[in-house]
């Protein structure tokens, strides 16, 4: 061969090596995958605790933050159910499917029709919280966490967000169990 041939193979095999490195550095950023089975409960609650800012104990449902993790920057579309987009009523049906094997369905209201009312103090992982946006009618509902904080589907995507925030405060209308997790 050439020198000029075992230049080129040469650039071409060391381009590849860069281009794999740094596609493997971007892979990498993602710290949970779901479909990597092999991590134990520890590391998970470890993975979650930091994500949230909990402590390993005070993760009480793995299948709940795991679900919510994987649609964490899920783009907000209406009506949507799937990683292209998703609105809050769906985000809602997806985590408790995934995380209690519970189907709700239908608009906040609907949704609202089957909780129980409980107190802000009361709340715990896997509660619904209901908010009062645009007029008298529920408007939107996200899935209670723990430590003040739930996850929803807002317009600016699948977040995580804190009952404290004025924002929320003001629009927060009622918190609810659902029926079978009574």
């Amino acid at each position: 061969m050439s020198k000029r041939i075992l230049f080129i193979s040469f650039f071409l095999l060391l381009s590849c090596l860069i281009y794999g490195q740094k596609k493997a550095a971007k892979s990498n950023v993602v710290l949970w995958d779901s479909t990597d089975y092999q991590q134990s409960y520890l590391e998970k609650c470890y993975y979650f605790s930091h994500k949230f800012g909990y402590t390993i104990d005070t993760i009480t449902n793995e299948k709940l933050f795991e679900t919510v993790c994987n649609w964490l920057r899920t783009p907000y579309r209406w009506g949507g159910r799937t990683k292209f987009g998703v609105d809050c009523t769906d985000f809602a049906s997806i985590v408790f499917d995934s995380a209690y094997h519970i189907t709700i369905s239908g608009a906040c209201d609907d949704v609202y029709k089957d909780v129980y009312p409980i107190s802000k103090s009361k709340l715990k992982e896997g509660d619904l919280i209901f908010f009062k946006i645009w007029g008298n009618g529920i408007s939107h509902v996200g899935v209670y966490l723990s430590r003040n904080k739930f996850a929803h589907a807002s317009s600016g995507g699948v977040i995580v967000s804190d009952l404290d925030e004025p924002y929320y405060k003001k629009y927060f209308f009622a918190a609810g169990r659902h029926k079978c997790l009574m």
